[in-house]
C-alpha cells in the first residue's frame, strides 16, 4: 500500500473515531459509535483508558473542531504504527476506508492527513511515547499531549499539498510558508465551504478556480505547498433575505419535483499570510452566479447564489498576481 493512502486511512478512521467519542461514544455498550471505538482499540491495542481520556479532551473546551482535529491526530498516528507493523483491519475499519485515497478525504479527515505526513519521526515518537503512557497516568499524558498540539505545526512542518493549508482558515499559522514579500506573484489557495451543500466550517478548495476555462494564473492554481505565501477564506455573512430564483429538484423519498428558493449568497473574503497568519486584505463579494446546483441534501430548505470566476480576481486579483 502506497504511504499516502495509507495515512489517508488513518487519517479516516481516527476521525470517525474522535467523533464517535463527541457523541458519547464508549466500547461494549452495543451501538455502532461504541463497536467503532471498541474495533480501534482493539487494533491499535491501545489502553481503553484512552478514549475517556480523548473524549474529555475534546469535550473540554468550546473549541470543539480543533479538539477534534487535535485529537484525531495522535490517534491516526496509532493507527498508522499498527498498519506499518502488518496487523490487519477488522473488517468493519475495512469496510470504512474501502477505496480512501488523499484525493478523497472529507474536510477534516484532509486536516489531520495533513499534518501527519508531513510529522517528524522524533515529534510522532514523542507523542506516542505520551499516548501510549499507562493507565494511570493517561489522563495527565494526553492533556501534556494536547498541549503540545495546540501550538499548531512544529517548524520544518507544511502540508503534504496546498490543499492542507485549510487550518489556516481557522487561525493556524504555518511557520516554514514562505514570506508574503517582495513583488508579484503570490502564490495562494483559496478555501470555501460549500454552503449549497449546507456544510458548516469544513474548508474545501474552490474548484472553479482549476478550471483550465476560467482566467486564473498559476499563483492561484499551485499544488506545492513548498510556494504558497497566502490563504484566502470565504466565509457567508448573514442569514437570506430575498430569493433571487428557484431551484427545481426531485427527491425520491416523497412524490413530485421539490422547488428550493435560491438567495443571493453575501460573502466575505479574507486573505491571511500563511506563515504568520497576519491579514493581508478583506473583501465583500456578492455572488453573481445564479446556476442551480446539480444536487443538494435530501434536507436542504435553500440555495445560494455564488461567486464567479471575475468576483474573486477583482477581489483579490491584485494582492496575488500584483
Amino acid at each position: 500500500m502506497e504511504p499516502a493512502v495509507r495515512l489517508a486511512r488513518s487519517a479516516t478512521i481516527a476521525c470517525r473515531l474522535v467523533e464517535a467519542l463527541a457523541r458519547g461514544a464508549v466500547p461494549g455498550a452495543g451501538s455502532a459509535d461504541n463497536q467503532l471505538a471498541e474495533g480501534v482499540v482493539g487494533f491499535t491495542q491501545l489502553d481503553p483508558a484512552q478514549l475517556t481520556a480523548t473524549r474529555r479532551a475534546i469535550l473540554g473546551s468550546t473549541r470543539l473542531r480543533e479538539n477534534l482535529v487535535t485529537a484525531a491526530v495522535g490517534w491516526a498516528e496509532a493507527i498508522d504504527e499498527a498498519l506499518l507493523a502488518g496487523r490487519v483491519l477488522p473488517p468493519e475499519l475495512e469496510t470504512m476506508v474501502d477505496g480512501v485515497g488523499p484525493s478523497s478525504l472529507d474536510p477534516l479527515s484532509a486536516q489531520v492527513f495533513a499534518r501527519i505526513s508531513t510529522e517528524s519521526p522524533a515529534g510522532r515518537n514523542h507523542r506516542r511515547l505520551l499516548l501510549f503512557a499507562g493507565a494511570g497516568a493517561v489522563a495527565v499524558a494526553l492533556v501534556a499531549w494536547l498541549v503540545v498540539r495546540s501550538f499548531g505545526p512544529e517548524s520544518s512542518e507544511l502540508p503534504f499539498s496546498a490543499a492542507g493549508f485549510s487550518p489556516a482558515c481557522d487561525g493556524m499559522m504555518f511557520p516554514d510558508a514562505p514570506a508574503y514579500k517582495g513583488g508579484a506573484p503570490h502564490p495562494t489557495v483559496v478555501f470555501t465551504t460549500d454552503y449549497n451543500q449546507q456544510l458548516s466550517g469544513k474548508w474545501s478548495t474552490v474548484q472553479a478556480i482549476y478550471d483550465e476555462q476560467n482566467p486564473f494564473s498559476d499563483a492561484w492554481t499551485s499544488s506545492n505547498p513548498a510556494v504558497i505565501q497566502a490563504v484566502a477564506c470565504i466565509t457567508i455573512d448573514g442569514d437570506p433575505h430575498e430569493p433571487v430564483s428557484q431551484c427545481p429538484y426531485s427527491n425520491r423519498s416523497r412524490p413530485g419535483p421539490t422547488t428550493l428558493p435560491m438567495f443571493r449568497g453575501e460573502f466575505t473574503i479574507t486573505l491571511y499570510e500563511a506563515r504568520t497568519g497576519r491579514r493581508i486584505h478583506q473583501a465583500h463579494i456578492s455572488g453573481e452566479v445564479m446556476k442551480c446546483p446539480k444536487m443538494v441534501p435530501v434536507d436542504a430548505t435553500h440555495v445560494f447564489t455564488t461567486p464567479s470566476p471575475q468576483q474573486y480576481l477583482d477581489a483579490i486579483g491584485r494582492f496575488v498576481d500584483g
